[in-house]
């Protein structure tokens, strides 16, 4: 399938002077191997522009800006399913790319700002479930990634000016000129794994407990993450649930090349608490009542 724009059709009728355009393109293919094993192929391509003329980025700015913005994006992968006779596993290769490219210059076509930015992932994993037991289910995965980056970022060096907080006039400038210039590359691993194991002791409980590890070698830091759930049947259609679990997630490239300082930054992580009531009122017809507490740390 594909999606296209065509606002810029219609910008002169309704006085647009800057019209966004973009376009995607995905697609999926299936192929069973043979009865036990099947093949997926999935991608997925987007890509979008804009260009603004004369642009004000401030009301203090001397002159106004032009801005030309482009970025595209892809993710291309394929996983080979196989059942046996006590569960099933996938085994899946992906990569996923992001690319910008933002150009501005002011009046006078001096070029002020830029970014050219390219982030890459590619990933290999293994996922697999099994049933030891009637009422019993172990899940567990192992993966790893390759995480990449290429910034080159430049901002024309400029004077900072200080703002009355009241009036919003400005007042003064600071003692210092801010640029910025940033040109890095690098690669690093990502790896870790999950395990977890589901219990239904029929018509009273279903408890679930799970524990997951991940480590990024850029930042050294590694962390485990515990999970817990359990749903009290109340009814053949009712159910009382209650869940915890801990969300680990790495700091974004651009916070980890920006400033040296930042390369051994700490994950960021939430822990969450969640109760709620369910209740299935047909086959097809399910209502739920739930809350949540969650914890922001680092």
């Amino acid at each position: 399938s594909a999606h296209r724009s065509y606002l810029s059709l219609i910008k002169s009728s309704f006085g647009m002077t800057a019209v966004p355009h973009y376009y995607n393109i995905q697609g999926k293919f299936t192929y069973d191997l043979s009865p036990k094993h099947k093949l997926n192929i999935l991608g997925i391509y987007a890509n979008d522009w804009i260009y603004i003329e004369d642009e004000t980025a401030h009301r203090h700015m001397v002159s106004d800006i032009t801005i030309d913005a482009k970025s595209y994006q892809y993710t291309f992968g394929g996983s080979l399913v196989s059942l046996f006779k006590r569960g099933y596993s996938s085994f899946t290769l992906s990569r996923t790319l992001n690319y910008w490219n933002h150009y501005v210059t002011d009046t006078a076509e001096t070029h002020v700002y830029h970014n050219y930015a390219t982030e890459v992932e590619n990933t290999a994993k293994i996922d697999m479930v099994l049933r030891p037991f009637a009422k019993n289910e172990i899940s567990l995965g192992v993966y790893l990634k390759n995480p990449e980056y290429d910034y080159d970022t430049w901002a024309k060096p400029e004077t900072l000016f200080i703002y009355d907080p009241e009036t919003g006039e400005i007042i003064g400038t600071t003692d210092y000129i801010y640029g910025l210039d940033v040109k890095m590359r690098e690669s690093s691993w990502k790896h870790g794994g999950y395990l977890q194991y589901r219990n239904n002791l029929g018509r009273i409980l279903t408890f679930t407990l799970g524990l997951r590890y991940d480590r990024f070698e850029y930042t050294g830091n590694a962390y485990f993450s515990p999970r817990a759930g359990a749903s009290i049947h109340l009814t053949q259609n009712t159910d009382f649930n209650l869940a915890y679990g801990r969300h680990s997630q790495t700091p974004e490239w651009y916070q980890l090349a920006f400033d040296t300082a930042n390369h051994y930054l700490k994950n960021k992580y939430t822990d969450q608490y969640v109760i709620g009531l369910e209740h299935l009122f047909a086959e097809d017809v399910k209502g739920t009542v739930e809350g949540y507490y969650k914890k922001y740390q680092d």
